[in-house]
């Protein structure tokens, strides 16, 4: 690591960001960092990023997780999907079958507790 990167990451702690350490294994918070850059690693956590479901299992997984309906932001009622691939989801509206794929799902969709369909990397937010 760079002193400039070394520097970047003690501005990012200035400025109240959430600092990260490893050693040998895991990265774990650190609160008052000793800068001890020859036995640690450190750096800035990674916000966690929100993307689309990779197949049907994770849509399944999610599903059992926030209930069997989903919805459009902003939207009360809600949609049983009657089929599920790995590449989208299907279900029956008033006006007839709709299809999405999960980037449009994740866009446009939440479970109905309010939660957005898709997964989010590095920890829930």
């Amino acid at each position: 690591m760079t002193i400039q990167e070394q520097i970047a990451v003690m501005q990012a702690f200035a400025d109240g960001k959430e600092i990260e350490y490893r050693s040998d294994g895991n990265w774990a918070k650190v609160n008052y960092p000793s800068w001890n850059w020859a036995k640690y690693i450190y750096r800035v956590k990674p916000e966690p990023k929100l993307r689309p479901y990779k197949n049907a299992e994770e849509f399944f997984e999610a599903q059992q997780r926030h209930g069997l309906y989903f919805r459009e932001k902003g939207v009360t009622v809600g949609y049983f999907p009657f089929r599920v691939s790995d590449n989208w989801v299907t279900w029956d509206t008033a006006a007839g079958t709709k299809t999405v794929d999960y980037e449009i799902l994740l866009r446009e969709y939440q479970w109905q507790d309010g939660t957005p369909c898709g997964v989010w990397e590095g920890g829930e937010k």
